[in-house]
């Protein structure tokens, strides 16, 4: 095939010709791009070609491992190529789903995908050329972290890298970090052929890792045969307005959450502040809240604002705790807009560290903001000094908490000032010292690329909406990162080393899409442990690898269109759940590959869907505006139970959530507690 066929197929695949029926991508999102490794792969693919052809076969080679090493000395873990580099040869490697122009990796991942496609003649050749080279580095500073994080990554496909990954694992071992030990074991096998030796070690450690984790504990929820109603109280005050009467699209509102705080409390943060939940109150011993924090008075900054519109994503308050510890974003980002002649500058929200501390009351651990980052103690630092971020910055919604680190998903607002500024900003992902708030580590994603709404004006006008990201979630220890606006993004915890990135579908302004404030899911597919990704700017929803995408088809099942359903809340073996349309009524749906969908509930009417849902291969727990459902997935989608939720005067329902024997309904102002039975 010639690179002008080639090139015309990449065309009719993003712009008319349906793929596997996913249809057109109309997705021109900025693709990353680190400029130096890129171009050394380059110089080593047409190498390569070479070798290819059999011309020159050991000298070309020798040429394309050269170029190849030299791609990974001139990188950073954070940075990131593209599979398909347009001046360099093409079909080096198969793409049977064609996703690899709309794909990127990390520069590890790039050469060990060349080394594996070239088979094991090749791969031997690689490792009799660098493998005393890697030895010698390692034997330099043999247990130094850092040294041996490099020799991992710069010498891929070596016994080196492999011993290198195995010490590094060792050592997470040993500290009781097995989300990274996990990670680093992970990379160690990457290393390897199957006959090697070292094999052999690397089970052992699996073995290890598996003992430390010891039996795995199924919450009580998962075998649950009934709810009882324990709790309900209010969230803020008992004289707030009420709700207003117009019903907002699902998921598409500003909704409170929760996380559990050592002792068997609850943290539940609200639109303007933070509820303390005594473990009393959540064993059904008390009915008032012990404490509620008005956050704008405690950080003595504005009045809180948060807002969101219903044509929008939603924005979920999603807190993280480690038991003591409470991690809040609060309030939304407000781009700079215009008031007659006068520009007014983007303004940025806040991300929060606080700390319960009984009797005395709640204490600021720290404060991190545009205008930078404070602390109950030590003099302020730039946020520019804290982050490497300039400007004003919008955390989104759902940080995430693991292993001393809190990862957020950071939008840079654009200056409204500035000429040719890019106008949704720039995406970032930032990893803190959760005991500090400074960054460790930053990884630039895309340009923001909020979808557009014409309005039909004369000129072409239309408007911006205002996409949030989504909630990061943390899958077998990689971040999975959807931005919304027409890229989703996978990074390893531990070092922020980029996985995969990929184009998604995108949509019409106009036409309906997913709820924005969903975070992805696990799911354990028929062909494969996966991540599901429904972006609230696309139409079609994605099963993507929850891990490295190592093999020649990147997407686990094909991408599922939205078509009637409202909410993708979970899929295992080759079925999908949602919560969508049958007819005129609303219902749980179950759906196979190829298959129409059946339902298993439908709600009464009037009756509307309510929140996120609890889904694992037993149980399905959501709620409506009139109750809580209980379903036995393994008989059949039995009904199980029907719990009654009194309304105590801002409505019925909310994200359902689960702590040890306790399951939550959390609402627009009130929360359910009811005991698993």
């Amino acid at each position: 095939m010639t690179l002008l066929t080639i090139g015309l197929c990449l065309a009719l695949a993003q712009d008319g010709v349906d793929l596997d029926r996913e249809g057109a991508l109309r997705n021109d999102t900025f693709l990353p791009s680190s400029e130096a490794p890129q171009a050394a792969l380059r110089a080593g693919d047409e190498a390569w070609q070479a070798v290819r052809e059999g011309t020159n076969v050991s000298l070309s080679r020798s040429h394309a491992f050269d170029h190849w090493r030299r791609a990974l000395v001139e990188s950073e873990p954070g940075d990131v190529v593209r599979l398909v580099d347009a001046a360099a040869p093409q079909g080096l490697f198969p793409d049977r789903d064609h996703t690899h122009e709309r794909r990127v990796e990390g520069v590890v991942a790039a050469v060990q995908r060349r080394l594996q496609a070239g088979g094991p003649e090749h791969r031997a050749a690689w490792r009799d050329r660098f493998g005393d080279l890697a030895w010698a580095q390692l034997a330099r500073d043999p247990f130094v972290a850092e040294r041996l994080q490099a020799v991992e990554r710069e010498w891929p496909s070596t016994r080196a890298a492999a011993t290198a990954a195995l010490r590094l694992t060792d050592r997470e071992l040993e500290a009781g970090r097995l989300p990274f030990a996990r990670t680093w074991l992970a990379r160690a096998w990457s290393h390897v052929e199957e006959d090697d030796p070292l094999t052999a070690a690397l089970t052992r450690r699996e073995s290890m890792a598996a003992a430390l984790t010891g039996a795995e504990t199924i919450p009580a929820w998962r075998s649950a045969h009934h709810l009882r109603l324990v709790q309900n109280v209010r969230l803020e005050t008992d004289q707030r307005v009420g709700r207003d009467p117009r019903p907002a699209p699902l998921g598409r509102t500003l909704s409170p959450g929760a996380t559990g705080l050592a002792g068997g409390g609850l943290a539940v943060q609200t639109p303007r502040g933070l509820v303390w939940v005594d473990a009393s109150i959540v064993r059904g011993e008390k009915a008032s809240i012990v404490e509620r924090l008005g956050l704008a008075e405690f950080l003595d900054i504005p009045r809180l604002q948060p807002y969101v519109y219903p044509s929008a994503g939603g924005w979920p308050l999603r807190p993280a705790s480690d038991g003591s510890l409470v991690y809040l974003v609060l309030d939304r980002g407000h781009p700079g807009r215009a008031v007659r002649e006068f520009q007014l500058p983007a303004r940025g929200n806040h991300l929060v560290c606080v700390r319960p501390d009984g009797a005395k009351g709640t204490k600021l651990v720290w404060h991190l903001s545009g205008f930078g980052l404070r602390t109950a103690s030590d003099p302020p630092v730039p946020a520019l000094e804290a982050t490497g971020l300039p400007g004003q910055l919008e955390f989104q919604p759902g940080p995430v908490l693991s292993e001393g680190t809190l990862y957020a998903q950071v939008r840079v607002l654009a200056d409204p000032t500035a000429e040719g500024e890019a106008r949704g900003g720039s995406l970032h992902l930032c990893a803190f010292d959760a005991a500090t708030g400074r960054a460790r580590w930053t990884r630039y994603l895309t340009r923001a690329a909020d979808l557009r709404r014409d309005l039909g004006g004369r000129n072409g006008s239309g408007s911006d909406i205002p996409t949030s990201g989504m909630p990061l979630a943390l899958i077998d220890g990689a971040l999975i990162v959807g931005t919304n606006v027409g890229l989703v993004c996978a990074f390893d915890a531990v070092d922020g080393r980029w996985l995969w990135g990929v184009r998604t579908r995108r949509r019409r302004a106009e036409d309906e899409g997913w709820p924005g404030s969903r975070v992805p899911l696990a799911a354990d597919l028929t062909a494969g442990r996966a991540v599901l990704v429904a972006p609230f700017d696309s139409d079609r929803w994605y099963a993507l690898p929850s891990g490295p995408a190592t093999g020649d088809d990147f997407f686990v099942r094909e991408p599922g269109p939205l078509g009637t359903t409202l909410d993708l809340i979970g899929a295992h073996g080759d079925e999908a759940l949602s919560l969508g349309r049958d007819g005129r009524h609303l219902a749980l749906r179950r759906q196979r590959e190829g298959e129409a969908g059946r339902s298993a509930l439908y709600l009464g009417r009037g009756e509307r869907f309510q929140g996120t849902a609890l889904v694992s291969p037993e149980r399905v727990i959501f709620s409506s505006d009139r109750a809580l459902y209980l379903f036995d997935r393994t008989q059949g989608d039995l009904l199980l139970a029907t719990i009654e939720l009194p309304d105590l005067g801002a409505g019925v329902g909310g994200d359902v959530v689960a702590d040890g024997d306790r399951v939550f309904v959390i609402g627009s102002d009130s929360l359910w507690v009811l005991a698993v039975e």
